[in-house]
């Protein structure tokens, strides 16, 4: 079965970050996404106290026993799947899960497979289509990705490669533990150090077992082209890592006047002012995205000026090199009119307008980097899922739409 799907950039970009694909029910009737869907409280799900030793212990928070019972069906085809999804992943990278980086890709690696399937040209999933084996998979390395970005997103503040090895199983079970990951909003994880220890090892490609997918019927079946599948997969993860890291950036470009010709008192109010205002916008902007990179920025006790000087990787990835010139824009009126109708700068407007003018051009020279690379990510995912795609592309707006606002928003 084929279907035509008109999939074009700002569809897809809006289906991976909203995670549309949470909505999907497995054949057992649950929801990919769980507490995450929507459709979730129309689900019957049995709760339980959790009985496993350690910060979720009899906590507050129920654990969802509805979920677990229906993954432990599949749990050692799923451990299976997860050490040949390790394997495509070392394959495709030219190398071996060392750090938690890979164990970041790996992960997404098995959540992205779910958007693939349902997203494909070529015998796409549909709501109640999914396996088990699939939902079941997605639900372990969901918990595992966020998990392991924030570990990834600290490891650079790490000085040497040996501090930014991977810890084994049980030293990976004890870091969930340190930092609370095993809690979350309203429910705890449901599977136990065992099940987690077990996941962990799989994914890191410990204990491979030969032929495994040929104990994988259901995954045969499905015809998944690898090569199609690890292009989308790789490409998803990137994406979804650096939509994270364009909001903790973007929270570093604070306007500011710094002009020795203007009176201390002035530039105070106009910098508190300007501050204030992308604060707001900042209070403004919601979506998963904003809220791993708050948390990532929160429970690491390190102030953003940390994070967005840790950024150097990143701005090289995207190719962000800011032209040494100004770029009149509309932004950059908006932002002078705004403040004008607040502040009396008018005896200095030459000096304020300029700086406004050169940092609103460094913003939006970053966004254009930021759009740019977002839009390759997204052509790529779409060639490997052969959709019919059209040549529009990503835009200003289209993040605003996502992120609720930025600093495009002004």
């Amino acid at each position: 079965m084929t279907r035509e799907i008109a999939l074009d950039k700002q569809a897809l970009f809006r289906w991976l970050l909203k995670r549309d694909v949470h909505e999907y029910l497995d054949t057992d009737g649950r929801p990919i996404g769980e507490g995450r869907s929507d459709v979730y409280a129309s689900v019957e799900t049995t709760f339980k106290s959790c009985p496993y030793p350690g910060s979720r212990h009899n906590h507050e928070y129920p654990m969802n026993a509805s979920a677990l019972n229906s993954i432990s069906k599949e749990w050692q085809k799923v451990l299976l799947l997860l050490g040949e999804l390790s394997q495509q992943y070392q394959a495709y990278q030219k190398t071996s899960v060392d750090s938690f980086y890979d164990l970041a890709l790996v992960s997404g690696a098995g959540v992205f497979l779910s958007d693939y399937m349902a997203l494909r040209h070529a015998q796409p999933l549909a709501t109640r289509d999914f396996p088990v084996l699939l939902t079941g998979l997605y639900k372990v390395c969901l918990g595992f990705q966020q998990a392991t970005f924030l570990a990834m997103m600290n490891d650079q503040f790490k000085d040497s490669v040996s501090e930014q090895q991977l810890p084994d199983s049980k030293g990976f079970y004890e870091h969930l533990e340190t930092h609370g990951l095993l809690i979350g909003e309203d429910e705890v994880c449901g599977g136990s150090s065992v099940m987690i220890r077990r996941a962990f090892d799989a994914m890191c490609g410990k204990d491979l077992k030969p032929g495994a997918m040929e104990k994988l019927p259901q995954l045969a079946e499905m015809e998944v082209d690898w090569d199609a599948y690890n292009s989308f997969t790789s490409n998803a993860s990137n994406l979804w890592r650096k939509a994270i890291l364009y909001v903790i950036q973007m929270r570093g470009f604070v306007f500011e006047i710094s002009d020795g010709s203007i009176p201390e008192a002035l530039k105070t109010t106009i910098n508190a002012h300007l501050k204030a205002h992308l604060n707001d916008i900042i209070k403004e902007q919601e979506g998963l995205a904003v809220e791993i990179a708050t948390m990532t920025i929160e429970e690491s006790d390190r102030p953003l000026s940390d994070w967005v000087g840790a950024q150097s990787h990143f701005l090289k990835e995207i190719d962000y090199s800011p032209a040494q010139t100004v770029i009149n824009s509309e932004l950059a009126t908006r932002v002078i009119n705004e403040l004008a109708q607040k502040i009396d700068f008018s005896l200095h407007r030459d000096s304020v307008v300029h700086a406004i003018e050169w940092q609103v051009s460094h913003y939006q020279q970053f966004e254009t980097a930021v759009l740019k690379d977002f839009n390759q990510h997204l052509e790529a995912m779409q060639k490997a899922l052969g959709v019919a795609f059209s040549d529009t592309t990503l835009a200003a707006k289209d993040l605003s739409m996502i992120y609720g606002k930025t600093i495009s928003n002004w």
